[in-house]
């Protein structure tokens, strides 16, 4: 695939985790996909394949129901996509142990994604968590 397709493909899985769809996941991941990001607070353990994957997504929306995702920059090379964003929404369900909180919050993120094969088969993510956790309250902010 051209580096023009695998942002693009990088596009699709962003605009199909912001919209919190597990429909069509195969047509853009491979079935043994992996998710390696900081999703708890006590465990740096990847997610691994498409029925983890959408267990992960339907959780996550359950707790932003109106999640949003902005793609800021993208940069690819190889089988790599670097994707920056911008994330936002309002917790109105259990999210990491923390009871909703009816807060707004929004944060920063970078993921790359590495295909293979016309397939995202490995992803590497980054997120402020400790960011959103102090705007829901669930953390103390420095002083």
């Amino acid at each position: 695939m051209s580096l023009s397709q695998n942002k693009d493909l990088a596009r699709r899985a962003i605009k199909l985790w912001t919209h919190g769809s597990k429909e069509n996941l195969e047509q853009i991941f491979a079935t043994d996909y992996v998710n390696h990001q900081q999703h708890l607070p006590d465990s740096a353990q990847a997610i691994r394949g498409l029925n983890a994957w959408k267990q992960f997504v339907s959780a996550f929306h359950q707790a932003f129901p109106d999640f949003e995702d902005r793609i800021v920059t993208q940069i690819a090379e190889g089988d790599l996509v670097a994707t920056q964003f911008v994330s936002s929404g309002t917790q109105n369900g259990q999210i990491m142990g923390i009871p909703a909180t009816n807060r707004r919050a929004s944060w920063t993120g970078m993921v790359i994604d590495r295909i293979a094969n016309g397939k995202i088969v490995e992803s590497w993510v980054n997120w402020d968590m400790f960011g959103m956790l102090q705007q829901l309250g669930a953390v103390q902010e420095p002083k």
